[in-house]
């Protein structure tokens, strides 16, 4: 990383955390949006739709979006297939399961990036990288088996839903290192999110929303999509992505304090460690 002052890196971080206390709003917004009318699957959409409008605007102000063509189809390619299903998934598993689990199945994308790494990127699994991906894992096993949501079915569900859009999230963080080396992240998340747009749109049925849903789904859009992303995106131009990463995981903090203080969901007690576990995962993946 070239030389940065001090203040610039301290920017950094607070740029870092700022976007995790953004991103931790996602929950807890969507439940808002849920409460007043729209599905999982328009919030989703409506979600990517307005995140993909705040996009354009930027870049066409910055003059900021011209690629390649063959580019243009990954990226929208991208944005269908793992930015909507990202969004779909996480939606699916806040109504299911609650904000604060979805928000801590979420956080396994690290790990899975660990292992796709391996492959596309060719790096090394071992030490202290294959315990931080034994003890994340540990740490789903413990959210799967702890007391109540085993037995639920509806629970269940909302663990697949979030260990896939754990998954699916993982894939952004692939694609943006094979990326931003030629484009900036505007660039990349404009024809990202109009990628995921397009591919959420024939599963959605338009429903009556009350006022209260809009300025939700639009909070979703601006706040906890466009401007977290932006703000992630600056830190990491001063900030080592394994840095950067150790402070995104307020992230999953900020989200169960949200949950807690606005919807009263507390996790059981087995499901609070495995979701220490999975967050001491991550730490370990940042400093191995």
């Amino acid at each position: 990383m070239p030389p940065f002052s001090q203040k610039a890196v301290v920017r950094g971080y607070l740029l870092v955390v700022l976007a995790a206390l953004l991103w931790s709003f996602c929950g807890p917004i969507a439940k808002l949006a849920y409460a007043h009318g729209a599905g999982p699957a328009e919030t989703g959409f409506w979600r990517t739709a307005f995140a993909a409008l705040f996009f354009w605007l930027h870049a066409l102000r910055k003059q900021d979006y011209r690629i390649a063509l063959a580019d243009r189809g990954t990226l929208l390619l991208f944005g269908a297939l793992s930015i909507a299903a990202m969004n779909y998934c996480f939606m699916q598993s806040v109504r299911e399961s609650g904000v604060g689990m979805a928000a801590v199945l979420l956080y396994t994308a690290p790990l899975c990036v660990a292992i796709m790494s391996r492959f596309v990127f060719k790096e090394r699994l071992h030490g202290l990288k294959v315990f931080a991906i034994a003890l994340g894992f540990a740490g789903v096993a413990c959210i799967s088996l702890s007391e109540g949501f085993a037995q639920s079915g509806a629970l269940s569900t909302g663990i697949a839903f979030g260990l896939a859009a754990g998954l699916a999230y993982s894939v952004q963080y692939i694609v943006a290192k094979l990326f931003l080396s030629r484009y900036s992240g505007v660039t990349i998340y404009c024809y990202g999110f109009s990628g995921a747009m397009i591919a959420l749109f024939p599963f959605i049925s338009f429903t009556a929303i009350s006022p209260t849903g809009w300025l939700a789904m639009l909070a979703l859009g601006f706040f906890s999509t466009y401007l977290a992303y932006l703000a992630y995106t600056l830190a990491l131009s001063v900030l080592p992505p394994t840095k950067a990463v150790v402070a995104a995981n307020a992230e999953p903090l900020f989200a169960a304090l949200l949950a807690w203080i606005w919807w009263g969901e507390l996790l059981p007690p087995l499901a609070f460690a495995g979701g220490a576990c999975i967050i001491a995962a991550v730490f370990l993946m940042a400093r191995e």
